[in-house]
């Protein structure tokens, strides 16, 4: 079945200064919202741990035992590796009514927001002055996010820049802002989109926490922007390969590739946690984040391209057995129009997510922002229009993440 798709563009204005962060705790200059994460190995945090930390503004839920059933919690991941279409995958969930974020753009909803006419009209002016906006009382709970969301995006580039980081102190962070994000959208209701790295290097855990927190037998929703594996290296390392960071073969001498297991998974060289523990229970010295991971212009010069793109092959075979939707943009002739995606995503969205007896296969049912509206214009299976589509996109408004500013546009 064929996917089509489109470039999105992104004007900017800037919305508001994102708070401090300091390891273990966030903070708001000036505004009365503090939420305050303890330092502790991730193991050790449960649900009860986080209701009043993460949460704090927000409705109280108590944790009760979920009954396990086959089926997809309100959570989209945007599973393919960057340089693949992933901005324009967010255009597309955006462009469906979700709440989106991608490592530095997304969408919010508008009604969170303190827009004035003047602000609106000035934005490219205020794309340089920084001029903050306020989120609305009732929703500084989603400053929390986006604070998270940069941690674990920004955090992710950082360390490999410090040889000496400890593995095991950024394999626990990690854990920790991801747990934080997909535990945020479930108490607070809201359907969440995520693409782009470090996400897809996260598959196995994502799909743990979603058990966890969601049942057993409850899993994300997947959407893969695919690529053709050597095309896909070659642009990469030409655009990214400075930054993009692999895990090394398990041998100096041999490059063959774990297989990634089709039901967890785990495995293969994008799975960034898997690839810590291998390397610190095989170690019996020290291990240093570079000894695990290297970049994809080193492995290169290292005439290991071919670990790469078998690597790349693997993973997106594997990934797709577990997707919804795949699409492969650079295999049309004429760019995707966003609104087209967005319809493909829909209707597969609508298919997957109802049963043969229409019973609807999302835990939660239709409580979640997003879902609510999705829900509602699709009916179980009518296909989308372009009309349907622009009537969810405008429930929400596009944000760039620039440097510690969200950026409006």
């Amino acid at each position: 079945m064929l996917r089509r798709h489109t470039i999105g563009v992104f004007a900017c204005i800037f919305l508001c200064q994102l708070l401090r962060f300091s390891p273990g705790l966030l903070q708001n200059d000036g505004d009365e919202y503090v939420s305050s994460f303890p330092t502790r190995n991730h193991s050790e945090i449960s649900l009860g741990d986080r209701q009043k930390d993460l949460f704090s503004g927000t409705t109280r839920v108590t944790a009760t035992k979920i009954q396990h059933s086959d089926q997809f919690a309100p959570l989209i991941i945007g599973a393919g590796q960057g340089t693949t279409g992933t901005h324009l995958f967010v255009d597309a969930t955006c462009a469906l009514g979700f709440v989106s974020l991608h490592y530095g753009i997304g969408c919010l909803p508008k009604q969170i927001l303190n827009i004035s006419t003047e602000i609106r009209d000035t934005r490219m002016a205020n794309r340089k002055t920084g001029t903050p906006l306020q989120l609305l009382s009732p929703y500084k709970h989603y400053r929390t996010l986006l604070e998270r969301h940069q941690h674990i995006t920004r955090g992710f580039l950082k360390v490999f820049k410090n040889n000496e980081t400890d593995p095991l102190q950024f394999r626990e962070q990690i854990l920790r802002d991801l747990e934080d994000i997909i535990t945020w959208g479930k108490y607070n209701k809201v359907g969440l989109a995520l693409h782009d790295t470090p996400y897809p290097m996260l598959m196995p855990e994502i799909l743990k926490i979603v058990q966890k927190h969601y049942g057993h037998q409850t899993k994300p929703i997947i959407l893969l922007s695919e690529r053709d594996p050597e095309e896909y290296v070659a642009r990469r390392i030409k655009s990214h390969g400075s930054y993009s960071w692999i895990c090394r073969p398990q041998s100096s001498t041999k490059t063959a590739i774990e297989k990634m297991k089709p039901i967890t998974l785990e495995g293969g060289a994008f799975d960034l946690i898997g690839c810590i523990n291998r390397a610190v229970s095989s170690s019996r010295k020290p291990v240093r984040i570079q000894d695990i991971f290297y970049t994809m212009q080193k492995a290169s010069k290292l005439e290991q391209r071919e670990f790469l793109i078998d690597s790349f092959r693997n993973y997106q075979d594997t990934v797709r057995e577990s997707a919804i939707f795949w699409y492969n943009m650079f295999n049309k002739e004429n760019k995707t129009r966003t609104t087209e995606l967005a319809s493909m995503i829909g209707k597969s969205m609508v298919e997957s997510l109802t049963g043969s007896d229409t019973k609807l296969l999302l835990k939660g049912g239709a409580n979640f922002v997003g879902f609510e509206r999705f829900f509602t214009v699709a009916d179980r299976g009518i296909p989308y229009h372009d009309s349907e589509v622009s009537a969810l996109s405008n429930s929400l408004i596009n944000i760039l993440v620039f440097k510690n500013q969200v950026v409006l546009s």
